[in-house]
């Protein structure tokens, strides 16, 4: 039995009859990478990661899943819940030890679960590939804070909601433009919507120069117009800057023919033509930036942003990835 040691993290799944099974460490990629980040950050803390069913409830079943929420102990420990998302009919929940709840509560309270999640990975990552003198411009989505298709089937307006996304977007590019100056990596921000205040507009010779220099160069704020995805806006500016290749960090560690979470013999390819993935409704990304760097020509390289030194890798011609290009498929 997994004991709750060190910066060890329990993955637990609390049954709708009120039992706890808990997972083998280190399957499934979501437990990676909290354990990665949080083990680093409190690494004296015993924490665990609690799901619960996804299923409908009965009353009295979502009744027994609260409690054992409420009263959550784990080999022996006392667990006290720092943060939640969902309900208790379909949610993941955050639990410590007493003597790191405040400690924790307090940094789920100041920000979204998603950015003191991926934040801390990414940044070491990027300073490497930095490093090594490679040039890199980067998109970051802000699904950790609102999603527009999300905002639109509540009622909102669909343009109304795409810009509420992309003001997420700013707001996790500062954060993480934050995070990699305080490992010494100098970075810009630049937006196609103007916030002078916050961050430089989008200006294409600009943003090659800072690039020339050193600079690593975040664009947020999306295309600066509703209807289009992040995707979209991550293969326009990679045209318009001539980048070299464009790679795209997903859960998976390469493009699959049918999600391999929830389909044992999805297969993985190791390469693709563009019309390959539009063609087989692979959607590893949307029509219009896999167009986009067709056109332009741009290589898009998709790997697992769960693997630790897997974009260093990536950007040296190793490691798991599937690229898609002009060349045949492979499986």
């Amino acid at each position: 039995m997994h004991r709750m040691e060190g910066n060890r993290i329990a993955m637990l799944d609390i049954q709708k009859n009120g039992s706890i099974v808990e997972r083998i460490p280190g399957v499934g990629q979501d437990s990676t990478t909290e354990n990665t980040l949080l083990g680093k950050l409190y690494p004296d803390a015993k924490i665990a990661i609690v799901s619960v069913p996804a299923e409908t409830l009965e009353d009295f079943e979502e009744a027994t899943v609260a409690r054992t929420l409420t009263g959550l102990r784990h080999n022996g420990v006392h667990l006290k819940m720092v943060g939640a998302s969902g309900s208790a009919k379909n949610g993941k929940y955050y639990f410590s030890d007493a003597a790191h709840e405040p400690l924790l509560a307090k940094r789920f309270e100041m920000w979204p679960e998603a950015a003191i999640t991926y934040f801390g990975i990414l940044v070491s990552v990027l300073k490497s590939v930095h490093e090594m003198g490679v040039q890199v411009a980067m998109v970051v989505g802000g699904g950790n804070i609102f999603r527009g298709l999300s905002g639109a089937a509540a009622g909102l307006e669909r343009a109304t909601g795409d810009y509420m996304g992309m003001l997420a977007t700013a707001i996790n590019s500062l954060a993480l433009q934050s995070a990699l100056e305080r490992l010494g990596v100098p970075t810009r921000v630049q937006s196609p919507i103007s916030m002078q205040a916050v961050c430089e507009p989008y200006i294409r010779r600009r943003a090659i120069r800072h690039m020339e220099k050193g600079r690593a160069v975040i664009f947020a704020a999306g295309t600066g117009n509703p209807f289009f995805t992040t995707d979209t806006a991550a293969a326009l500016p990679a045209s318009e800057t001539e980048c070299g290749a464009l790679l795209k960090a997903t859960k998976v560690d390469g493009v699959y023919s049918a999600d391999p979470k929830k389909v044992a013999t999805a297969q993985r390819f190791e390469r693709l033509t563009y019309l390959e993935v539009l063609s087989r409704d692979l959607q590893v990304m949307d029509a219009a930036a896999i167009s986009l760097a067709r056109e332009n020509r741009i290589p898009i390289l998709v790997f697992s942003i769960h693997d630790q030194g897997g974009f260093a890798d990536v950007v040296s011609g190793k490691g798991r990835f599937t690229i898609i290009s002009e060349e045949g498929s492979r499986p």
